[in-house]
């Protein structure tokens, strides 16, 4: 299997190519384990779907959904450590 770069490299050509290089540059943490994915999610969208927009559009609608789902995520650690140390806190008040 190639890396993503040599892939795009590979497989794409001109502004695509481009877009794909920078994209991939920005969010690789994020496209490393998924760009072959959702690049199949793409191409099996029907051909009037994949007109309407782009591979890259629709790789940062994806990345943008993995960066929505982190913060949620990070948001309901924060809030439950948060608890556990007023929890904490409150034992260590009662004796």
């Amino acid at each position: 299997m190639f890396g993503i770069k040599s892939y795009i490299k590979k497989n794409y050509v001109g502004e695509e190519q481009e877009e794909l290089l920078s994209l991939y540059a920005k969010y690789s943490g994020i496209l490393k384990g998924n760009f072959y994915i959702w690049e199949n999610e793409f191409y099996d969208l029907s051909k009037e779907e994949q007109n309407k927009t782009s591979l890259e559009v629709f790789l940062t609608k994806k990345i943008k959904q993995v960066m929505e789902a982190a913060e949620v995520i990070r948001e309901e650690e924060l809030l439950k450590e948060q608890v556990e140390e007023e929890e904490a806190r409150g034992e260590f008040e009662e004796k």
